[in-house]
């Protein structure tokens, strides 16, 4: 087992020069064998990145979803997928409004 800090960004890329030959090896091992675990993990329903996840104005929300502009407006501090810009600007996770709704229904 290595005892010294390893970069493992640098042995992804390939460069080990800073390790002895055996303690190469090791690391190479030690590497691949963490690899092996995290591919192992169990999965879960994947999380949209933010690229994907689309933001919506008040009023597209509105015309997408049974839901008031008013309302939002009053409850926005309460819904975890709302972002606040300033006190009249607003965004509205799609993606999280979906998934409210979903459990709303359910």
């Amino acid at each position: 087992m290595i005892h010294q800090y390893i970069n493992l960004p640098e042995i992804a890329a390939g460069d080990t020069s800073g390790l002895e030959p055996g303690e190469r090896d090791e690391a190479i091992k030690q590497f691949a064998r963490g690899l092996g675990n995290l591919a192992a993990l169990p999965t879960t329903e994947r999380q949209p990145t933010p690229a994907e996840d689309r933001w919506l104005t008040p009023d597209e929300a509105c015309a997408k979803y049974p839901i008031k502009r008013r309302w939002l407006f009053k409850h926005r501090r309460d819904l975890p997928f709302v972002r606040n810009d300033n006190r009249k600007t607003m965004w509205i996770s799609e993606q999280g409004l979906r998934r409210w709704f979903g459990r709303r229904s359910s």
